[in-house]
C-alpha cells in the first residue's frame, strides 16, 4: 500500500506504533522521530525504514513555507515472508529493531513520485 502524506498545519505531533514495516521518502519539509533512546531528523529527499511495534514520536513541520509531504509504502509480514523466502539473508548480524536510512540511490528513488 502507497500513502501519501500532506500536513498543512503549522506543526503536527503525534505518537505511533506502526502494524507494518514502513518505507518512507520526505519529499518536502522536516519530520523529527523520537525513540526511546534515539532523536532522528530527516528532511527533503531523506529515505528511512521504520520499524513495526515500535512507540515513537513524530513531529512533522513546515520549512521555508512549504507543507510536510511524504510518501509512505507499507510492507506487510505476509509480503515480506514471501520476499525473504525466495531470497534468504546470508548475514551473522542480528537484526535490531531501529530506523534504517538509505543514501540517494537512482533505483530506490525511482519509486516515489517527485
Amino acid at each position: 500500500m502507497l500513502v501519501l502524506a500532506c500536513i498543512e498545519e503549522k506543526y503536527f505531533k503525534d505518537e505511533i506504533v506502526l502494524e507494518h514495516h514502513s518505507f518512507v521518502k520526505i519529499i518536502s519539509d522536516e519530520m523529527k522521530i523520537i525513540l526511546a533512546d534515539q532523536t532522528h531528523t530527516f528532511g527533503a529527499g531523506d529515505m528511512l525504514l521504520f520499524p513495526r511495534n515500535q512507540l515513537c514520536t513524530l513531529i512533522k513541520y513546515p520549512k521555508d513555507g512549504r507543507n510536510y509531504r511524504s510518501v509512505v509504502m507499507t510492507l506487510t509480514t505476509e509480503r515480506l515472508k514471501t520476499f525473504f523466502t525466495k531470497n534468504p539473508i546470508r548475514s551473522a548480524e542480528q537484526h535490531q529493531q531501529k530506523i534504517l536510512t538509505f543514501q540517494k540511490n537512482p533505483l530506490l528513488h525511482s519509486f516515489f513520485p517527485h
